[in-house]
């Protein structure tokens, strides 16, 4: 695949749960809504780092080496093989059903869904 995958999983729930702490707590079914918006895409993306993935590699797949403080030989490093892509897509699926099957909670809502 020709973009960062992985960092897309990782960082679009973070930047869901940005969102919903600039909404309004009395917009109950907007956070809740913005929410499952952003844990969605992590899904599908996440079913495609399994449809993309060859499991006849025994290495690291998807990978993502980006320096970020030279000065210290610090690196963003990204990186999915057999082992751990099922617990990704595991997150995934479980961040999405926990998030629909907490629909009905009404109380300290934004505190719940962010």
């Amino acid at each position: 695949m020709g973009f960062d995958i992985l960092s897309l999983i990782l960082f679009l729930p973070l930047a869901g749960s940005i969102l919903v702490l600039l909404i309004p707590k009395e917009n109950k079914n907007l956070i809740k809504v913005a929410s499952l918006v952003f844990s969605l895409p992590s899904l599908v993306l996440s079913g495609l780092l399994y449809y993309y993935f060859d499991h006849s590699l025994g290495a690291m797949q998807f990978q993502v080496n980006v320096p970020w403080v030279r000065s210290v030989g610090l690196f963003y490093q990204l990186g999915v093989d057999g082992i751990s892509l099922p617990l990704v897509i595991l997150t995934a699926l479980l961040s999405t059903v926990s998030l629909l099957a907490s629909w009905t909670i009404n109380e300290k809502v934004k505190g719940y869904f962010s």
